[in-house]
Parts: structure tokens; sequence; C-alpha cells
């Protein structure tokens, strides 16, 4: 997933966006919150019409403690559902 990601050449927007999206999702599993915020952010940078990005990015940021940008997130999502 991290080659597909890193590899600009050969993998259009979608790709690489589920790919960060994967990789967010694990990183927020296994407890590492700040690498899944990034990951969710990247991977909208490829793809923001995925709601399901906000939606985690929403609810690690609740995580984090970051409430203002958590509601925000999470309204995107549902504006997207």
């Amino acid at each position: 997933l991290q080659t597909l990601l890193a590899d600009e050449r050969g993998n259009g927007s979608r790709v690489r966006s589920r790919a960060a999206g994967l990789l967010a999702r694990a990183s927020a599993n296994t407890g590492r919150l700040e690498a899944a915020a990034t990951l969710c952010r990247q991977a909208i940078e490829f793809d923001a019409k995925r709601p399901e990005l906000h939606y985690l990015l929403g609810t690690v940021l609740i995580e984090l403690g970051q409430l203002e940008e958590a509601e925000a997130s999470l309204r995107r999502a549902l504006t997207l559902d």
C-alpha cells in the first residue's frame, strides 16, 4: 500500500486515495492516531468525495481532542453521503 501511495507515475488519484485510506484505518486501529489523521488528510486530497474518509478523520480527531475540526469533518461526511 505504501508503494502505491508513493508511486506518482502509474497510479491515479482514486487508487492512491484508497491506499491512503486503508493505511489510515490500519493506523487508527493500532492507536497511531496522528499518523491516521495525516493519512486521512492525504487520502482526502486525492479524492475528497469519499464520505468514509471524512468520517474516519472526524472520529480520529475526536480521539485527539481536536473537536472543532472533528465536527467539520463529520459534517462534511454527512453532506457527501
